[in-house]
């Protein structure tokens, strides 16, 4: 599991002027300023239409993609600096090799690259996984639908594992064409791992997995299950897959979760419903899966353990993982 701090950040800051106190309290007012650091389509070849957030990478930078516009009109990868420095990185091209329709958030790998997916476009017309550098040099790793039980339409965003590779979901293909679990490495490797079913298995993933301290990933369907409103599911990085929870069990009980879980600190699951629960409005959920306190989640390790430099300096590297 990589161990990182992220950031949930929008392409402009949002706030309002707030008085901390009555008059003559003593207290002085405080505002907060809303900034807007760039409007899309700026150019006829600019990007429009960003649907996803944005990752801060290790540069101190923002990246994020746009839906549409570009040289091609098939969406963009952008790089956006905290003051509001703007760079097209990337501009897609659509089938029959390149992807396009971007609705997925990017992921920073370790090596400091991006990953991500596009619903559509690649030699199939049925969305890609692709690579590229905070400088824009990109390589389309994976096009879908290679073949009839290929999984296609990938709508979320891809996690790295603990084993460096990437994993993720496509909400069509498959066996059954409802939807699938891949896992693919940074160099384009790829592995169907599990076929969605229909009932009582669930269907039709939405969300982004996340791996939990039991190095297992979790996610959701937006339908299936028992009572063919969604479900929570576990799967290992091998593929052993077992639906944990059907939505739906009960009048106030949520159901079609659009969003994945996230793992508390005290080990369980927590997530929400996009309906369902007593005013049939949304649910927010909490899933016990027994794994206890999450006390550290961040491991490294030294290679070579020592390294010695005289005093007139000298080369030599000490890794640290």
């Amino acid at each position: 599991m990589r161990c990182q701090v992220g950031l949930l950040a929008k392409p402009f800051r949002i706030g309002a002027i707030i008085l901390l106190g009555l008059v003559g309290s003593g207290l002085k007012a405080h505002a907060q300023m809303e900034t807007n650091l760039y409007s899309f389509g700026s150019s006829p070849l600019d990007g429009i239409d960003p649907s996803a957030g944005l990752v801060q990478g290790n540069d101190g930078n923002f990246y994020g993609t746009t839906q549409d516009g570009g040289t091609y009109s098939y969406g963009t990868v952008f790089r956006i600096s905290p003051s509001g420095a703007y760079t097209n990185l990337y501009s897609f091209g659509g089938s029959p090799t390149d992807g396009n329709d971007l609705v997925a958030w990017l992921v920073q790998g370790s090596d400091d690259n991006f990953y991500g997916t596009t619903f559509g476009g690649g030699m199939y017309s049925s969305g890609t996984v692709f690579r590229i550098s905070p400088t824009g040099a990109y390589t389309n790793l994976y096009s879908f639908g290679s073949s009839l039980t290929d999984g296609s339409g990938p709508v979320a965003g891809l996690v790295q594992g603990s084993d460096g590779n990437f994993y993720g979901t496509t909400q069509y293909g498959g066996l059954t064409g409802v939807g699938t679990v891949f896992r693919i490495s940074p160099i384009g490797a790829y592995t169907n791992l599990y076929s969605f079913g229909y009932s009582p298995d669930g269907f039709n993933p939405y969300a982004e997995l996340v791996q939990g301290s039991d190095s297992n990933f979790y996610g959701t369907t937006y339908f299936g299950g028992l009572r063919g409103v969604g479900t929570v599911f576990r799967i290992t990085p091998s593929g052993v897959y077992t639906n944990l929870y059907s939505f739906g069990g009960s009048f106030a009980d949520g159901n079609s979760p659009v969003s994945g879980p996230v793992q508390g600190s005290d080990g369980n699951f927590y997530g929400t419903t996009k309906k369902g629960g007593t005013n049939d409005e949304g649910t927010v959920f909490a899933f016990d899966m027994g794994l206890g306190p999450v006390t550290n989640n961040c491991k490294f390790s030294i290679n070579s353990a020592t390294a010695a430099f005289g005093a007139a300096g000298g080369s030599g590297s000490v890794k640290v993982t």
